[in-house]
């Protein structure tokens, strides 16, 4: 495969449909990835011959860089699951969160590089005086989330939750009121925000009590129009049926 893009969107919908499960898609991706750094060197032997070592060397970097990532997460089995977890916790968020998304490409693809570019032009020791800090926290933040479903009793009672935090530092609740306000200023936005709310997808099953309450009384209620129809005006069988049967 030539194109990593082209194969994470053609499995993503499989995914999403359920017909193709995270773990199978997993090493097909990373085939992608290894698949795609062909075009790359390809494309390196095509330069003109006193700018071959420089495009070499880059398209040999893309692929050492995803030959690495393979070797990282793919030999061992139980390095595998990390990665399937964060796929699936960045899915549950925007299916929560719709715009994360696209706050999710823009910090990692643009934010973050631009960032780690400008520290290094100084210097790698400012990136370092930076980097390390942050990479740091993170990992703290990680290893204490672990522990609070894993091993709680191990964290003192103040670090067993969040809870303790501002709700902007371990919730996106207060950033999504903000674009939901901000995006009633759209009617589109609006007229679309209030069709999904009266239409929000609902889990129902046909045996359920719920669902059998709910039929039935729809059923009382249209045959109670029916039979007001019929004193108030002249019945027609045909149109009464049609009519019966819709509102069934």
């Amino acid at each position: 495969m030539q194109s990593s893009s082209v194969v994470a969107s053609a499995l993503t919908p499989l995914v999403g449909l359920g017909l193709v499960t995270v773990e199978r898609v997993f090493p097909m991706m990373l085939g992608a990835n290894i698949g795609t750094t062909s075009t790359a060197i390809l494309a390196a032997f095509a330069t003109s011959g006193n700018k071959l070592d420089a495009a070499f060397q880059i398209a040999l970097c893309h692929f050492f860089f995803n030959i690495t990532g393979i070797l990282i997460w793919y030999p061992l089995p139980f390095m595998r699951k990390v990665p399937i977890a964060i796929a699936r916790f960045l899915g549950r968020i925007t299916a929560r969160y719709r715009w994360f998304a696209f706050a999710y490409i823009l910090i990692m693809f643009f934010f973050v590089p631009l960032t780690v570019f400008a520290l290094s032009l100084p210097g790698w020791y400012l990136l370092a005086a930076v980097g390390i800090p942050f990479l740091l926290v993170v990992i703290t933040v990680l290893i204490v989330n672990v522990l609070q479903r894993k091993k709680p009793n191990w964290l003192p009672a103040r670090l067993r939750t969040w809870d303790f935090l501002p709700e902007p530092l371990r919730s996106l609740e207060p950033l999504d009121r903000q674009i939901t306000r901000l995006s009633q200023f759209c009617s589109c936005c609006k007229c679309c925000k209030k069709c999904l709310e009266e239409d929000e997808p609902a889990e129902i099953y046909l045996d359920s009590e719920d669902f059998l309450e709910e039929r039935e009384r729809r059923r009382s209620s249209a045959f109670l129009k029916l039979e007001s129809r019929k004193n108030s005006t002249p019945y027609d069988n045909k149109t009464g049926g049609i009519q019966f049967q819709t509102a069934l």
